[in-house]
């Protein structure tokens, strides 16, 4: 689970920046609130890539077109407690036509538009000494207006004006009990509303079987409740050990779990920590595939069990090196029977960009993944600092056949070094390098497809290839110019700085009835300018 926190606004005094570059502007504000006992900060961006797109050749496929607006308020009530308050809106706008999409190498043709809301309060309380509370109330709602044709015949592929919605009530509470005891509890309730008007058009399914049209068409509610406690204690001042577990249920398929975690750190010197975490996890299946067929709401919530054990090192003060080894065995994952050796998840992926039409599914699927994280950090210290990450792994499943195949995800290695350098405050160089393995894929039946017109999987060779290794490497340089109150930030991105081809994926072109490839975007010059006040 990741979270991810908005920082408070400027208590003290306005300030502002604006930004500008060639694939879209922005801007952002911040403020004190009532003299400083609380602030404010707004952003908002728009972009216009797909403009840019036409004019230059980006070697992808068409662009979209987005924006987003976010803002922040906190008030403090009391020294000890505090009102939040927080709203997001973006949205995300893709529409190319037939000859866009044959110049595009696109499979499909038509128009998305998604919008993404969040809105939320929350409150927090210092209990002094004791701990604090918190407690949020928040709401989110996804909407769809999708409409896509095949690119080579021009039959409906699907039509989708959905929208999910959910409203959520959640507590939190950490009490000290003392130097080496602490206990954390609360628990959450959130409703959710997802209406589905889907409809699938009579088409093939990946390895080339005949589909029926379809309909998902519905509204579909239920109530996630859930209940969380651990304690933490540390029975030496360089053992920390923490023990706890979460119930959850949904009251649209009636599914109850309980999952306990266990966790443990020990500072063997100054320096050294070694740290081991194991637990059950529990995620509910998609709405939209339960919602597809009455009877995979009996199906079982896909689980997986974690063990992590790792390392850290401070190598200075500023660099600290840290090793991680993890194994994650999932089970109950969702199996399409007319498809068995397909891994349903990953669908999303390695066809289109959603769910498609399925009948009842069963939960036999199993999966696995191991491996090694290294990582190696500098804080800025003598005008540099950097970041240096590599791993290797494995992730597989196990098929509806019992045969144990590579995910599309089974890159097998990553390494990925950026940082920067300010050799004085006016200027910064920084950039980024990532490399990781080919991403595995199924091959195309040749014979099949050009008979059908449009691709088909080999099934004897279920993510039995891999495109070639990922590389890339982004330069930015920043120069700054100061004023009384302001500043001017004038920079240049390079993306893909060394213009490698990299291969996005492989496909059955069905204009041309062939196999083609699509790459992905070609080197690209940023330039813009940040203005701060």
């Amino acid at each position: 689970v990741m979270a991810v926190d908005f920082r408070e606004g400027n208590r003290d005094r306005f300030e502002g920046q604006l930004d500008f570059n060639i694939t879209g502007f922005g801007g952002l504000g911040e403020g004190p609130i009532a003299g400083g006992k609380g602030s404010w900060m707004a952003s908002a961006r728009r972009s216009y890539f797909d403009l840019i797109a036409k004019l230059v050749d980006i070697g992808s496929t068409a662009p979209p077109n987005w924006g987003d607006v976010q803002g922040k308020a906190v008030v403090d009530l009391s020294p000890s407690h505090r009102l939040s308050f927080i709203g997001i809106t973006a949205d995300d706008h893709n529409a190319p036509d037939r000859d866009a999409a044959i110049a595009g190498d696109m499979l499909y043709y038509g128009s998305q538009d998604t919008r993404e809301s969040s809105a939320g309060i929350g409150w927090r309380g210092l209990w002094g000494s004791l701990g604090f509370s918190n407690v949020t109330v928040g709401w989110n709602s996804t909407r769809y207006s999708e409409k896509w044709d095949e690119t080579g015949s021009g039959l409906p592929v699907i039509r989708n004006r959905s929208i999910e919605e959910s409203i959520r009530l959640r507590g939190r509470n950490r009490l000290i009990l003392g130097p080496s005891l602490s206990v954390e509890f609360g628990a959450e309730a959130a409703h959710l509303s997802d209406r589905y008007r889907m409809g699938f058009g009579a088409f093939t399914d990946a390895l080339g079987a005949a589909s029926d049209s379809a309909l998902v068409h519905g509204t579909f509610a239920g109530w996630k409740l859930g209940a969380f406690a651990s304690v933490e204690v540390s029975p030496h001042p360089l053992l920390t050990l923490n023990a706890g577990g979460r119930w959850d249920r949904f009251t649209f398929n009636g599914s109850s779990t309980f999952s306990p975690r266990l966790s443990a750190s020990w500072r063997v010197t100054d320096r050294t920590t070694l740290s081991g975490a194991a637990g059950l996890y529990h995620q509910t299946l998609p709405m939209v595939l339960m919602s597809q067929n009455t009877l995979n709401q009996e199906l079982a919530d896909p689980s997986a069990q974690n063990v992590v054990l790792g390392v850290s090192r401070m190598l200075g003060e500023s660099a600290k090196a840290s090793v991680e080894v993890y194994r994650k065995t999932y089970r109950h994952f969702p199996l399409d029977p007319g498809q068995p050796s397909l891994f349903l998840l990953d669908e999303q992926e390695y066809r289109y960009t959603y769910f498609t039409s399925h009948g009842p599914l069963t939960d036999t699927g199993k999966a696995l993944s191991q491996g090694v994280e290294i990582l190696v950090q500098k804080k800025m210290a003598h005008n540099f600092y950097g970041l240096i990450g590599a791993s290797w792994f494995r992730t597989r499943y196990r098929d509806g056949t019992g045969t144990w195949r590579n995910r599309v995800l089974d890159v097998r290695y990553l390494l990925s070094a950026e940082g920067g350098y300010k050799p004085d405050r006016n200027w910064e160089f920084s950039g980024r390098w990532i490399v990781e393995g080919g991403a595995p894929y199924t091959p195309f039946d040749a014979e099949a497809s050009a008979a059908l017109g449009r691709g088909v999987m080999d099934a004897s060779r279920i993510n039995g290839a891999r495109l070639p290794a990922y590389h890339s490497l982004n330069l930015r340089f920043d120069r700054r110019f100061s004023f009384r109150n302001s500043n001017l930030i004038a920079y240049l991105c390079v993306w893909n700085a060394y213009n490698h081809k990299n291969v996005q994926t492989v496909f059955w072109n069905t204009v041309t009835n062939q196999q083609g490839k699509i790459y992905q975007w070609s080197l690209m010059p940023i330039l813009g300018m940040e203005y701060e006040f």
